[in-house]
């Protein structure tokens, strides 16, 4: 039940559909011999029940991880769907979920922004003054992004 709440409470965290998390969380139950998994999911958290009148577990989602936590969430979905990794390694790595480094350093969020911004604005108003503008204010969005610690 535990595995089950992670691997949904993961999903959730990094921005899938609610009723695509049920759906992967029952397929999920299914593969691992608990064919009547009840999910609800909300966007704050989730509880998971290996069946009608069992007991059953919240797991509150705290907040959103990365792109690349995500993956990883999908991956270990997948390999559990595969029969490529068990229960007890799968709970492992999702634990672990939320302490793996990020990929890239912060000081790439500048860089990146600078593209990001520049390119919309080229699209939408494409007068140096607006790409300029826009420039710096992705520049100014960055910093709050990493003074949150995002």
């Amino acid at each position: 039940r535990r595995l089950l709440a992670y691997v949904a409470a993961a999903g959730i965290a990094g921005g899938q559909q609610v009723h695509e998390v049920e759906a992967d969380t029952r397929s999920v139950g299914r593969y691992l011999g608990c064919p009547d998994v009840q999910v609800q999911g909300w966007p704050t958290g989730v509880v998971v029940s290996l069946g009608g009148g069992t007991p059953a577990t919240f797991e509150s989602v705290e907040g959103t991880i990365r792109l690349d936590q995500s993956a990883t969430t999908a991956r270990i979905r997948q390999q559990l769907l595969d029969g490529t990794i068990g229960p007890v390694e799968a709970l492992e790595q999702l634990r672990d979920l939320r302490s793996i480094p990020p990929r890239y350093p912060r000081l790439g969020l500048h860089g990146g922004m600078v593209c990001v911004a520049s390119g919309i604005a080229l699209v939408l108003q494409p007068l140096w003054p607006s790409v300029l503008f826009s420039v710096l204010a992705g520049q100014v969005t960055a910093g709050f992004i990493w003074l949150s610690g995002k």
